[in-house]
């Protein structure tokens, strides 16, 4: 049998474009992730708390200070122990007179009022300081698209992932808040790298 056709020639030249100069494509990744990072840190400034955010918080605060991880047991909870680090220097006051370890309880609800009478104004600063923590796992997840389809189909498709990515409405949304969305896309796309990333494409 002769040689296996080639096909979609036109496309596979467009995606193995490479770019042979670094040093724009470096200023390019910087300004971009700047600027994702700033739109995100401004919005969690702007934007109010949504339903479940407060609830993540109180949930990040307690596994820290009482060892225990009943409350929100329903979402993992790496994304808010992390966002919770630079609150919990700003020793923010707590009330766990409801706190509820049964089966099915879900005193978070109840514990995230409590927590916000006790903290006064002062909330809406610990609220920013969690949000601007969650920033660094959009970065890693915008940094992952990068280098993965650069390894696959070269700097223009890395660039173009990198874009995507800063740009998505869905990502600018969730990477502002607390809550584990943006988080846990960032943290499996690079783990999917890791495990997948050597895998020769196919178009």
């Amino acid at each position: 049998m002769g040689p296996r056709p080639r096909t979609s020639v036109t496309v596979l030249l467009v995606w193995q474009v490479d770019l042979r100069h670094s040093s724009p494509v470096r200023f390019s990744i910087l300004i971009l992730l700047l600027q994702h990072a700033a739109v995100l840190a401004w919005a969690a400034i702007r934007h109010s708390a949504c339903w479940d955010e407060l609830g993540h918080l109180v949930a990040a605060i307690s596994h820290w200070r009482l060892g225990t991880f009943d409350l929100m047991r329903v979402n993992p909870p790496l994304v808010r122990m992390v966002a919770t680090l630079p609150v919990l220097f700003a020793t923010p006051k707590s009330d766990w007179r409801r706190y509820g370890a049964g089966v099915g309880a879900r005193s978070e609800r109840s514990i995230r009022g409590d927590f916000i009478e006790a903290n006064g104004e002062s909330i809406f600063y610990l609220h920013t300081l969690a949000r601007w923590a969650c920033v660094p796992f959009s970065l890693l997840g915008a940094y992952v698209c990068f280098r993965w389809a650069r390894q696959l189909y070269g700097q223009l498709a890395g660039l173009l992932a990198l874009t995507l990515w800063c740009f998505s409405p869905n990502i600018i949304a969730h990477a502002q808040l607390i809550t584990r969305d943006a988080g846990a896309t960032a943290m499996g796309a690079a783990a999917g790298r890791s495990v997948g990333g050597s895998m020769s494409p196919r178009l």
